[in-house]
């Protein structure tokens, strides 16, 4: 019964599922139709077709209608599909992706219309390069918005597509072995490009004069130039390295002032031209950084972009006398548009101690031989000493003593054999040089964006050189900054600051190469042995009786007492606008103000050698036969200070074109008003106290009477204070 029951109970709800399918299906009918219809792929062929033809031809292709406004179609250009078989789904996502069309589809109908412009913009297109006669299409072929880190490249038909980032984008198109294309897209989103060959040729060898930058092959005399690439590769040099051996004909040598009969050694000295037998500042170049003379060369190299040398009489038409030595023309760093760039160098330089064994000169031994033949053939004579202050060496001292019989032949052979083995390069070596360390750090921020580029850079540097004492350090400020006002229309405002200070030793180096080998610096007990090449010896010692200082010199003694202080404050500033009024013609303006202001502070000892020799050219005698100083005892400050003031205001105009491709003219006229103004002053303070910060008055009055005499009966010279405390201005 029950099993009955059942069987009627499937046959009911059998026919039930049966007539509720047959509903269903008539009403999903449309919606299995529509989906089969989106999937079903036919052969689609659209190039460059206006709009509203691409959608009827869709439409026909799959049976469906488009519903669209007119702005939806004014606002595109031409569609283009890649030929192939393609579903309606795949159409219709291709041309979202592509044209920022929304589709909105029910059933066979699809609305359309524009993605909002909030939307990021999208650019595709394709890109072609001509290779003979025909083009090809690779991929990898590179496509960036530029001042941006936007960006794409090629598939392996030549098509790409790009994001948008800037309101006013432009597309930089570029490829190994083609020249790179700039397209701006403005309302476009489909962009076709064809690249050209890229012609190998040598980049224009570009020289700066100053006053105008010209390519070499349009210029006249002899140039030479550092490129970027060269500077960073040695970027941990100084400019004087740098240039030595760089550039053709230019020399670094030892610098010195004065006449050349008591010329004094001074630092290093760059030289174009060769040297001159006058005067060692007659010698330097003009240097000129950013279109204006300087005071010296920049500090850092990190700043430098590019460095030119004029070497010739072509530099004297450009800059007049100034550049009779030569021109070195400094071309500093600058932002440029893009990203920020964030760079930061450091570097430490080590230098070994100055070997003088290297210079192979003569010892000892070879001195006092060679004194002894100058004895036995007659060229010294020991009278033209005696009862004077001239000084002589110890091997002279020997020959004058066997020449008044006061030693034995015997006696001077030992003592000559002993002086001869003597030998002080080990002293020297061991308390006056050690190893040079110099280390320097610079960091620099640049960056820019559309119509405005800027720079900020610092750096400290800090070293000790290979003399005892001798030691400095120096900071140093950059700003550049450019602007773009109006495409026709720029402004450059330039700020540089530098600090410098120093601690040195004066002539430590020139007197260590005149020293004699046998003359040691300390005893076996460390005490300091005095050089008496200056003063004679004997007369010093009778002297000293009387109540002089003593006219011996220590190098290793006045090394270790020195505290002689330089510091420098240099600030420049830079403002130039430049208006381009045609082509090749351009009106040039610009204003410099450079201060350089420079102060000493020498606080010398008593027991210094220059402060007891000045104070023994002023000490006399009085009737009983005892010393009187005539200047007050103690230390002596002596304090100077100079300031530079360069105001310079050019104004130029600038005409540069070229006609057929090979008539080149290039004129250029203005004028130029500067004013150089320097001030200053140095003053000695005699028997200073530096914990009282007080001095003694000095007896001028005593002292510019005259009528004073020495020791040895000649005249003291006349104490003039106005060569101690005086002002300097010159303009």
């Amino acid at each position: 019964m029950q099993l009955h029951v059942c069987r009627l109970s499937g046959h009911r709800v059998t026919k039930r599922l049966t007539y509720a399918c047959w509903v269903l299906i008539l009403f999903l009918s449309p919606y299995f139709n529509t989906t089969v219809i989106a999937q079903v792929k036919k052969n689609v062929s659209i190039e460059n077709m206006p709009t509203e033809k691409a959608f009827d031809k869709i439409a026909q292709l799959y049976k469906v209608r488009f519903f669209y406004t007119g702005s939806t179609l004014t606002q595109q250009q031409n569609i283009q599909v890649p030929a192939g078989e393609k579903s309606l789904e795949e159409i219709l996502q291709y041309l979202s992706n592509e044209y920022k069309f929304v589709f909105k589809r029910t059933n066979n109908m699809i609305s359309v219309s524009l993605q909002s412009a909030s939307q990021e913009k999208i650019v595709k297109g394709r890109v072609g390069l001509f290779e003979g006669d025909g083009i090809i299409y690779n991929a990898g072929i590179v496509i960036r918005e530029e001042g941006t880190q936007n960006a794409a490249i090629t598939d392996d038909k030549g098509y790409f597509s790009i994001k948008l980032k800037s309101t006013d984008p432009n597309l930089l198109i570029s490829c190994i072995g083609y020249e790179t294309a700039s397209i701006k897209p403005s309302g476009q989103s489909q962009v076709n490009v064809t690249l050209q060959q890229a012609i190998n040729k040598i980049p224009e060898v570009v020289i700066a004069t100053g006053y105008q930058n010209l390519a070499k092959k349009n210029t006249t005399g002899a140039y030479a130039s550092i490129n970027e690439k060269t500077l960073e590769r040695r970027s941990s040099q100084s400019i004087e390295q740098v240039l030595e051996g760089a550039i053709p004909g230019l020399t670094i040598a030892t610098s010195y002032s004065g006449p050349s009969s008591s010329r004094s050694q001074g630092g290093m000295d760059i030289q174009i031209r060769g040297g001159s037998a006058v005067q060692s500042n007659r010698n330097g170049p003009l240097i000129i950084v950013d279109g204006f003379p300087v005071n010296k060369l920049p500090d850092n190299l990190n700043d430098v972009a590019k460095i030119d040398v004029l070497k010739d009489a072509a530099a004297a038409a450009i800059w007049g006398a100034r550049a009779s030595n030569g021109v070195i023309v400094i071309t500093t760093r600058r932002g440029k548009e893009g990203k920020i760039n964030i760079q930061y160098a450091s570097n430490v330089y080590f230098t070994s101690r100055p070997d003088y064994s290297q210079l192979r000169r003569a010892g000892a031994a070879d001195l006092v031989d060679y004194d002894k033949e100058l004895y036995d053939k007659g060229f010294i004579i020991p009278e033209i000493f005696e009862g004077s202050y001239s000084g002589y060496s110890p091997s002279f001292d020997l020959l004058f003593k066997l020449n008044r019989g006061l030693l034995t032949d015997a006696e001077f052979q030992q003592k000559q054999d002993s002086l001869g083995s003597l030998s002080n390069s080990q002293q020297v070596h061991d308390l006056l040089l050690r190893t040079g360390i110099r280390q320097n750090h610079y960091l620099s921020l640049s960056g820019g964006g559309k119509g405005y580029r800027f720079m900020v850079s610092g750096s400290f540097d800090k070293g000790k050189s290979v003399y005892l004492g001798n030691e400095s350090q120096s900071v140093q400020l950059n700003t550049r900054s450019d602007f773009e006002l109006t495409r026709s229309l720029r402004l450059s405002v330039d700020m540089n600051a530098v600090f410098q200070d120093a601690e040195s030793v004066s002539g430590l180096s020139s007197d260590l190469q005149q020293l004699p080998p046998y003359q040691l610096l300390v005893d076996p007990q460390g005490n300091y042995l005095y050089d008496y090449t200056q003063f004679n010896k004997v007369e010093n010692d009778r002297l000293i009786g009387l109540g002089y200082a003593d006219n011996g010199k220590n190098l290793l003694q006045e090394a270790r007492i020195a505290d002689n202080n330089d510091k420098s404050f240099a600030i420049r500033s830079n403002v130039t606008s430049e208006w381009k009024i045609a082509k090749g013609l351009s009106l040039r303006s610009s204003f410099l103000y450079d201060r350089l202001k420079s102060s000493k502070r020498y606080l010398i000892p008593q027991d210094a050698y220059s402060n007891r020799s000045f104070t023994n050219r002023y000490t006399t005698l009085d009737a009983d036969n005892k010393a009187v100083y005539n200047l007050p005892q103690g230390q002596r400050l002596d304090r100077g200070e100079t300031t530079n003031n360069n105001w310079a205001w050019r104004s130029q105009l600038n005409y540069t074109n070229m006609f057929d491709a090979v008539h080149f003219v290039s004129v250029v006229g203005g004028f130029e008003l500067k004013k150089y103004v320097t001030e200053g002053y140095t003053t000695s303070k005699f028997g200073y106290n530096d914990d009282l910060l007080s001095w003694q008055p000095v007896d001028q009055k005593t002292l510019l009477a005259g009528g004073l005499t020495w020791w040895d009966g000649s005249r003291v010279p006349i104490f003039d204070a106005s060569s101690y405390d005086r002002f300097l201005l010159t303009m």
